[in-house]
């Protein structure tokens, strides 16, 4: 995603619990349903910005602490 200079807007555990949602066998996720929640999930970053993005994103999961700093 990154590649793509999308982050995601929620918490890690949110979009891993999706992410292990759709990898669950029978899964009825569909490929459109995947597309509409990355888009109400992800926000653009500015191409420019992106390595302060990852700087800061890597300290957050570093901390354990969210963008707040809880």
């Amino acid at each position: 995603m990154l590649v793509n200079n999308c982050h995601l807007k929620i918490q890690y555990k949110e979009a891993t619990d999706f992410i292990l949602s759709v990898s669950k066998y029978g899964s009825k996720i569909t490929f459109e349903d995947i597309m509409d929640w990355i888009k109400e999930n992800c926000s653009s970053i500015n191409p420019k910005e992106s390595e302060s993005y990852l700087n800061k994103t890597a300290l957050n999961l570093i901390l354990g602490s969210d963008e707040n700093g809880k």
